[in-house]
């Protein structure tokens, strides 16, 4: 996959549903860009790709949360208007077809049905392939569309109020950390809310920009639902082979440093242990103090033990950004993952 194409890919996108105005950002291997129309108002979220046949794949989610996938090639000669009957299919899932609308001489896009199932399938599959009955088909790695697609159904959501960031570590304007463990919870205000969206959308654009590309084996981003099912409260939450990993954005000033807020983890960790407790802290020799690492092992009686790494690396605007990795039993699957994406983050900064 190759992401040229992109201000082509994007012109199309703006065509498919009449906005006038984008901004752009990256996302992995894709180009994503939040649409606007001529009155101001949010039109859509989109992510594109152009790969070496020439076709740019897109998906878009509006203001309305519908969302479409789009087959682009500047080459093709379609009529506008026309429809084009499709079938296609995510790895070995079953067949689908739909009708194809053709919006430009060289733009068909598909409405996609209204099915978490659906979305999860593009989001969590390794190739689309798309063929007109009879006719050629057209393959399309999807490498990249976990994070991607959760990306832009957030950024939907919060109707492209998606952070102006010039890239992965650079913060939004210094915003309210959120609330610590334990504490009551307070009636939302429309600040606060505003803060979290604002979080949480940092979070998922590190984890597609830095997290993602690492390359981390069974690597999938979890979805909103499956976060709350599981009664996490994370900025973004991930899982690979073995490995759960979680995201959180602490934007503003912070009168702790580093070693306290390790220090703090350990204490909590050992807080709610019911077995032998092993932990450690240690600054990252290779980031000028701009990293450091914990490690808290807990073996309860009689069950299996439990191994979190922790990557506390401080945010370039104020703030600390938290990487927090569990697996159970052994612990190489979180220790690898760590050793790898401590790498990346401090790449990315």
């Amino acid at each position: 996959m190759r992401v040229l194409g992109a201000v082509v890919s994007s012109a199309f996108a703006l065509t498919l549903c009449g906005a006038v105005h984008a901004q752009t950002f990256k996302t992995g291997n894709w180009v994503g860009s939040v649409h606007w129309q001529k009155d101001g108002s949010f039109s859509h979220c989109a992510i594109s790709s152009t790969y070496n046949s020439g076709t740019s794949l897109l998906f878009m989610v509006d203001s309305t949360l519908n969302w479409r996938v789009g087959f682009a090639n500047s080459q093709w000669k379609l009529t506008p208007g026309a429809r084009i009957n499709l079938q296609y299919w995510v790895d070995g899932a079953a067949t689908r077809s739909s009708s194809a609308i053709v919006v430009s001489e060289g733009l068909a896009v598909i409405d996609l049905p209204p099915d978490r199932g659906v979305f999860d399938l593009f989001r969590r599959g390794n190739r689309l392939t798309a063929a007109v009955p009879n006719g050629p088909q057209l393959v399309f790695m999807l490498t990249g569309t976990s994070a991607g697609l959760q990306m832009i159904l957030d950024c939907a959501e919060a109707r492209g109020q998606y952070p102006r960031l010039t890239n992965a570590f650079q913060s939004a304007p210094p915003l309210a950390p959120p609330m610590q463990a334990g504490t009551a919870t307070p009636q939302s205000t429309p600040s606060q809310t505003s803060a979290a969206i604002d979080r949480k959308l940092e979070a998922m654009r590190i984890v597609a920009n830095v997290i993602a590309p690492v390359g981390l084996e069974g690597f999938r981003v979890l979805s909103a639902d499956e976060i709350r099912e599981a009664g996490l409260r994370h900025d973004a939450v991930w899982a690979a082979k073995g490995v759960l990993g979680m995201l959180d954005v602490y934007p503003g000033e912070r009168k702790e440093t580093l070693e306290q807020v390790a220090s703090k983890l350990i204490s909590d960790d050992g807080s709610v242990c019911k077995g032998e407790f092993l932990s450690g802290s240690t600054p990252d020799p290779a980031s000028n103090g701009k990293i450091r690492r914990v490690y808290a092992q807990c073996r309860p009686a009689g069950a299996e033990t439990i191994n979190t790494f922790y990557t506390v690396a401080a945010r370039p605007d104020g703030g600390i950004i938290q990487i927090s990795l569990y697996s159970r039993g052994s612990d190489e699957p979180a220790r690898s993952a760590e050793t790898q994406l401590r790498s990346a983050v401090f790449k990315g900064m």
